[in-house]
């Protein structure tokens, strides 16, 4: 036997699976896949978290493992389940491979076991519940909180005053949806007073006001003037928690104006 890395360990023994031909295992510092076994070379053993390790100020899957009473993991063939906590953390690897893997994150999942059979993926809770996920956006009935955060930005120039004139957001939803959007500055964080609404394609809904009788080809653009006069920084936070309503973005542009330089 050779010793491969051992630095690296596996903590979690439970979580152990193959993805596309290659071991890949949950430690106490993250997700790792083994891409070798040659002693010769030294990147044998890659991680696949940084991106959702986290921080202090930003919890992540390195401090859902180690406050987790149990963690349990899935490879159903396109994604890696990873669930500790409450929290599962999923990577599609249909979509990315394991040198720049794509994270999933999703709350209000108490699994401690995974089961995979012929109708679909289900998992089992802490009370003995047997929950499998459906395509209609409720969690046991309640609605799931929706956040989307752009990241604070200076807007490519740190030593001047912007007024952001105006946010124009495009959305296209499966349903009806309200979408609330909060500005975040370095001077003060302030909610929108009106929603962004998507109205999804019906024939008869209840409201008339409602009613297309074809199909939107194009997305829906919202418009916004945020007012945000002589900040630095400047981002955007998108929520939506209505039970049935999904929140479906396509694009957000940022139209601002530059005014004088900060001493």
């Amino acid at each position: 036997h050779t010793t491969v890395n051992p630095a690296i360990g596996c903590d979690v023994p439970h979580t152990v699976k193959t993805v596309e031909n290659n071991l890949v295992w949950c430690g106490a510092g993250g997700v790792y896949l083994l891409k070798s076994t040659t002693p010769a070379m030294e990147n044998n053993v890659v991680c696949l978290s940084r991106k959702i390790a986290g921080c202090d100020g930003r919890p992540g899957l390195t401090k859902a493992l180690r406050q987790a009473d149990s963690v349990c993991a899935l490879s159903d063939g396109e994604h890696y389940w990873v669930a500790a906590g409450g929290k599962a953390f999923l990577w599609d690897h249909t979509v990315s491979g394991s040198d720049d893997p794509s994270w999933f994150y999703f709350t209000g999942i108490g699994a401690v076991d995974f089961l995979r059979t012929p109708d679909g993926l289900y998992h089992v809770d802490a009370q003995g519940r047997v929950s499998r996920f459906v395509r209609d956006y409720t969690d046991y009935g309640r609605g799931i909180p929706k956040v989307y955060r752009f990241a604070v930005r200076s807007l490519g120039e740190d030593d001047r005053l912007k007024t952001v004139r105006r946010v124009v957001i495009t959305t296209r939803s499966d349903t009806d949806t309200l979408i609330h959007l909060h500005y975040e500055t370095d001077r003060q964080d302030r909610p929108d007073p009106t929603p962004i609404r998507c109205v999804s394609w019906r024939l008869c809904p209840r409201n008339l006001e409602k009613r297309s009788l074809r199909g939107q080809r194009f997305a829906n653009v919202a418009v916004r003037e945020p007012r945000c006069r002589h900040v630095q920084y400047f981002g955007l936070r998108l929520e939506n928690d209505e039970p049935g309503a999904d929140m479906s973005l396509v694009s957000a542009e940022v139209l601002y104006g530059a005014r004088r330089r900060t001493k």
